[in-house]
């Protein structure tokens, strides 16, 4: 076994364990969960559904054209 290989898996020191902590502990990663409420998802949904809408009609407007 290689230095790299035992050097990984050595257990975290306390200096370590107490940042990583601070850091689970920080306001930030506890809201990193955000899901989308069905306002904004239905908000999502018609922009995606318009958006493609129109992209249809552009393209079949270019081939009715005969862009």
């Amino acid at each position: 076994m290689s230095e790299a290989q035992t050097l990984q898996r050595r257990a975290p020191t306390r200096k370590t364990r107490r940042r990583k902590e601070a850091e689970k502990n920080t306001p930030t990663t506890a809201h990193k969960k955000s899901y989308l409420t069905a306002e904004q998802f239905f908000a999502y949904y018609t922009l995606f559904v318009s958006l493609v809408l129109i992209l249809m009609f552009v393209v079949i407007a270019l081939i009715l054209g005969g862009a």
